[in-house]
């Protein structure tokens, strides 16, 4: 008799501890074999399945890259934000690290930005550290790094659907479902969301197995996964995932066998976990919070929470937009109806995910299910926003929700669950029998309730003049999918045959590819375009000289040399005013970039004079700098205090003289010559932030905010040798517990899952 203490049985799985039945004979008799309960805290043992579990990883890789091919063979290149922000931000990063430094500041975009305080920015997400540099160009390293996560975010997919019972083939659809659905097809512009949604299903998987194997190993794996998806990942979708797999885990122990103290021994247990993983994913993320919260705080405007309306209302995914979960084409096409971007309104997950998921449910028992239907529920009410007032809810209770201003984003909640358990669903299917024959009955009213949404979507086109082509190519996949599906389930229910039941399951399994294959390609419009604005920013980086980087933007145009509201600057090495920012800072635009103001230049200081009169009241700078023409001199105005230097103003460049000795974007070298007699304001074009410092002929000098935005320093007269270096406080010993706490979770989780099984080796196979 075995001693080891009674485990509760996780929500989706059968008494053996297995996520599903094993195959039924012929006969109707019992299972062919069982397996023995694998040792806690060790992952499952798939002992004879494991050919088929490598066959379905190899699947579904080799179906990836070849969805995916375009992207990362570079025949197509990335639309939107992908190309005019984040492929910039890798193309910064990939120089910085090619010239020996780590990408702290920004000197090209909006006169100086603090580029480690963007939580978006890629410089310490483990891929683009390792293929920024080793690829041939930033467009390569871009395009992989793009898809490599793309395509990763299908295996963590297939591991939750195992946690929930799917077989290999089961685990294969789900990881098809997931990583090409409409999360990652509408938002694949937005790559800091492919990011996150990348490691999301691998934080939950192994927080769920970490919970009903008892294993503290696995949480920590949770936990370096969460911590992961914020390098480089969108800082909303970071912090929420904390909420929601406390939510995930607790309503999964509610749902268990356990009875009694058993059940808060587990929740308790649960508890345990969300900790582990949020201090696991707290110390990784460190170093950018750190730096958004402080360095960026001074900056931007945007480090303080959204107002209420913004953060409820914006861009959410609609009532109407979950069409898409049958026809996501139909809602491309109406996207003009909608009040959000038309990245947000996809929540396709392949046509039979719902019957499928449905099916699970079933399987389980509501009793066992109900948690999971209610967390997805719970999730889809917070991805409508504020219309269904969840959101406006969490906005007071939950904290991290006020940062996130996209509440389509939020679908991702729920598209992970119906993803697996439509994987889960399939493989309870094609094992029992009784289940096929009611699943080809529901199969039937999802199939008349799909032709019945069809002729609606079809009457809501024709009225928006769209030609009978596009119609077809809206409804006619998802019909098709639903019929030949439901038609493969009624067949392979027709006789209680593990042949025809194998054959089935083969056939959903290649609608399902088949499904998601076309939904990438029909909603192209929303990833890719052919290449073009890529090639010719890199071939016009190449063939500007150095001494048009040290031009005007008026004389760089007179080249020929065209920025835009855009991010190129950062390829071009250029320094633009205006660039294109998430972190612009409140009255930058309209105090300088409309003005002419904040020029820079060097300002003589008077002899004793009056003292500085009370300080001005806000936006006295702007007032006076936007009155500022082309040809007037400039005036100094110095850290709130007003013209505390006496005398007139003068042109920049026409009293003493400034030459840059050496510049990088984290340290400029300047020498002066200041005439003597007076001292002089040094006034530099490039924006004040904290972590700048400043040294004169070697000696510590305060850095002084000028002109509102911009940094300079008093000097005497003379000659003087002028050192400006940009050294963050914090960011450095936070990078090393970063890395550190990444290190111990995997080798630490790695190991305590080795002992684990050492010391409890799995039982035989019956």
């Amino acid at each position: 008799m075995s001693t080891e203490p009674r485990r509760e049985r996780p929500p989706g799985t059968d008494p053996d501890g297995r996520g599903s039945r094993g195959p039924r004979s012929p006969r109707g008799g019992g299972r062919a074999h069982r397996r023995g309960d694998e040792p806690r805290g060790a992952l499952p043992a798939f002992s004879r399945r494991s050919a088929l579990w490598t066959a379905a990883i190899a699947g579904y890789l080799v179906y990836a890259a070849a969805l995916l091919s375009p992207i990362w063979l570079q025949r197509v290149e990335p639309k939107w934000d992908a190309v005019n922000y984040f492929y910039p931000a890798f193309a910064f990063t990939r120089d910085a690290l090619l010239d020996g430094r780590a990408p702290l500041w920004d000197p090209f975009t909006n006169c100086g930005l603090p580029f480690h305080a963007d939580p978006q920015a890629p410089l310490l997400d483990p891929l683009a550290l390792l293929l920024a540099p080793a690829a041939p160009s930033a467009s390569q390293g871009f395009a992989l790094y793009w898809s490599i996560h793309w395509a990763w975010a299908g295996l963590g997919a297939l591991l939750l659907a195992f946690a929930l019972g799917a077989g290999p083939v089961g685990g294969l659809v789900a990881a098809i479902a997931y990583a090409f659905s409409g999360f990652f097809v509408g938002n694949a512009q937005h790559t800091t969301w492919i990011v996150t949604a990348s490691w999301l299903p691998w934080t939950f998987g192994l927080a769920h197995l970490a919970l009903f194997r008892r294993s503290w190993g696995l949480a920590l794996l949770a936990g370096a996964a969460a911590g992961l998806s914020a390098l480089g990942g969108y800082p909303g979708l970071v912090s929420f995932q904390v909420f929601a797999l406390a939510l995930w885990l607790f309503a999964a122990a509610a749902a268990s066998d356990a009875r009694g103290a058993d059940l808060w021994r587990s929740l308790a247990r649960a508890a345990a976990i969300v900790a582990v993983v949020t201090v696991v994913l707290v110390a990784i993320w460190a170093p950018v919070l750190h730096a958004f919260l402080t360095h960026a705080a001074q900056y931007t405007d945007r480090a303080g929470p959204l107002p209420r309306e913004v953060a409820n209302y914006q861009n959410p995914f609609t009532l109407r937009a979950a069409v898409s979960l049958l026809f996501p084409r139909a809602v491309l096409e109406l996207r003009d109806t909608f009040d959000s971007d038309v990245s947000m309104l996809d929540g396709y997950a392949g046509a039979l995910a719902l019957l499928l998921a449905a099916a699970w449910v079933r399987a389980r028992g509501l009793r066992r299910a109900w948690w999971i239907v209610a967390f997805a529920a719970l999730m889809f009410a917070v991805s409508l926003g504020g219309a269904a007032g969840v959101r406006t809810l969490l906005y007071d209770l939950v904290p991290p929700t006020r940062y996130m201003r996209h509440n389509a984003g939020f679908r991702i909640f729920w598209i992970l669950p119906l993803a697996a358990a439509a994987g889960a669903g399939l493989t309870a299917i094609f094992r029992r029998a009784e289940l096929r024959r009611w699943t080809t009955r529901a199969a039937v009213a999802w199939l008349a309730g799909a032709i019945a949404l069809a002729v609606w979507v079809a009457s809501a086109l024709s009225r928006h003049d769209v030609t009978q082509e596009v119609v077809a190519l809206a409804l006619v996949p998802g019909l098709a999918v639903v019929a030949l599906g439901c038609a493969a389930i009624a067949w392979a229910a027709g006789a209680p045959s593990a042949t025809r039941a194998r054959a089935g399951l083969t056939i959903v399994a290649l609608l399902f590819a088949g499904d998601l294959a076309i939904h990438v390609h029909s909603q192209a419009k929303t990833v890719w375009t052919v290449p073009g604005a890529i090639a010719e920013l890199e071939r016009t980086s190449i063939a500007i000289p150095a001494t048009a980087r040290r031009l005007l933007p008026a004389e760089q145009e007179a080249l020929g040399i065209q920025l835009g509201c855009l991010n190129y600057q950062q390829v071009l090495r250029l320094p633009v005013v205006e660039g294109y920012v998430t972190m612009t800072a409140q009255g930058f635009n309209d105090g300088l970039v409309q003005s002419r103001g904040g020029a820079g230049g060097a300002a003589p200081p008077g002899g004793g004079g009056p003292p500085p009169p009370p300080a001005p009241p806000p936006g006295w700078e702007a007032a006076i700098l936007s009155n500022v023409d082309a040809d007037s001199p400039v005036p100094m105005l110095v850290d709130g205090r007003g013209p505390v230097l006496p005398g007139d103003p003068v042109r920049p460049g026409t009293y003493g003289g400034v030459r840059i000795t050496s510049f990088a974007p984290e340290r400029v070298v300047l020498d002066l010559d200041v005439p003597a007699g007076r001292g002089a304001v040094l006034a530099s074009t490039e924006r004040y932030a904290p972590g700048w410092s400043a040294e004169i002929d070697g000696a510590p000098a305060e850095v002084l905010r000028v002109n509102r935005w911009f940094r300079g320093a008093a000097v005497s007269a003379g000659r003087h040798r002028v050192v400006f270096q940009y050294q963050p406080r914090g960011w450095w010993p936070l990078v090393a517990l970063s890395a550190i706490a990444l290190v111990l979770s995997v080798v630490g989780g790695g190991a305590l899952m080795v002992r684990n099984a050492r010391r409890q080796p799995p039982s035989s196979v019956a």
